[in-house]
């Protein structure tokens, strides 16, 4: 198998992708599936993939830098109340393939992502999961922290969740604990993958360039 960072000559894969795997999901209604397709905001983010023997992309995750609150709150349609140290890594849009759910595929890009912003300047990795998740015991073990968000304001939305919604955050101070303990979770040797010359560098460099260019936005 490899593992790529995606690019829009792959949208279509990722797109085909994030639709099967989130109608099959069980934990919510998804009224609007339009947000899954590839748009600009991919565009501006990091997006892993794992490609199976066969040249079928089976996993992605995308990875977002953002510096405000405002826009945190904004991704994630949620009210935060305590301070938060930025910028701020947002993972957003994992998905599996039906048939590869159990092997940790997540899990395997949850810890490139984490190992990659031991090299940048981000100051917390974000990312909500509905309550009762079967990931959060593992996720919790890697060094997330789950507190219930705030979805009070919310009227109307894609997603009639059945569940609460739990924001997770790995703060700098654990990265380097995080990128080793989300290692030994992992249900496949990392060396088992193709991964080409220069990948671990260009995630790492991908990000701290989304934080240079957008704290030189503000």
């Amino acid at each position: 198998m490899k593992i790529r960072i995606a690019n829009p000559s792959t949208a279509e894969c990722i797109n085909q992708l994030r639709l099967n795997a989130y109608k099959a999901a069980s934990d919510a209604i998804i009224l609007d599936y339009s947000f899954l397709y590839w748009n600009k905001e991919d565009e501006t983010s990091t997006i892993l993939f794992i490609e199976n023997d066969s040249g079928k992309i089976i996993s992605s995750m995308r990875a977002k830098v953002l510096t405000k609150k405002k826009s945190v709150e904004a991704k994630f349609d949620i009210r935060m109340h305590d301070r938060l140290e930025l910028p701020a890594l947002i993972l957003d849009r994992a998905c599996t393939d039906i048939r590869y759910r159990g092997h940790r595929l997540s899990a395997i890009l949850r810890h490139l992502f984490i190992s990659a912003c031991l090299d940048t300047d981000v100051k917390n990795i974000l990312t909500t999961v509905n309550a009762g998740a079967k990931r959060i015991p593992v996720m919790e073990s890697v060094g997330y922290r789950f507190q219930e968000a705030d979805t009070s304001h919310r009227t109307n939305n894609v997603f009639k969740n059945n569940s609460k919604v739990l924001l997770g955050n790995i703060h700098r101070s654990i990265f380097p604990q995080a990128a080793i303990r989300s290692r030994e979770v992992l249900d496949y040797q990392l060396e088992a993958f193709e991964i080409v010359d220069g990948f671990y560098q260009n995630i790492s460099k991908s990000i701290e360039q989304a934080v240079s260019t957008s704290s030189s936005a503000l």
